[in-house]
């Protein structure tokens, strides 16, 4: 299944930079789902926020990575495109410890 890639425009990315800036502004054609936790790769991290289109109802994923320290200053990069995803329940099994 191939993945449905947007390319954000300038508006568009200036929507999603400052998103919780623009909650409420009915200007705005963008509305946070879900805000992802950055994780953790050593000096990088990532975080993926899960957004919706107004107008048509779509979700999207939308990523951010930074880099840097908790201690010194970080420096932020931004996605210039979005992935359409939909929210799928996935059940999985696993081995535990017997009781």
């Amino acid at each position: 299944m191939a993945k449905n890639i947007i390319d954000l425009d300038e508006q568009s990315l200036e929507y999603l930079r400052y998103l919780e800036d623009y909650e409420g502004d009915p200007e705005c054609p963008w509305k946070a789902v879900e805000y992802g936790e950055f994780e953790d790769s050593d000096r990088y991290q990532y975080a993926t926020t899960i957004i919706q289109h107004k107008e048509t109802g779509k979700y999207y994923s939308w990523s951010v990575q930074r880099s840097g320290s908790h201690f010194a200053e970080w420096n932020y990069e931004l996605d210039d495109y979005i992935t359409e995803v939909v929210k799928k329940e996935v059940v999985t099994t696993v081995w535990v410890d017997a009781k």
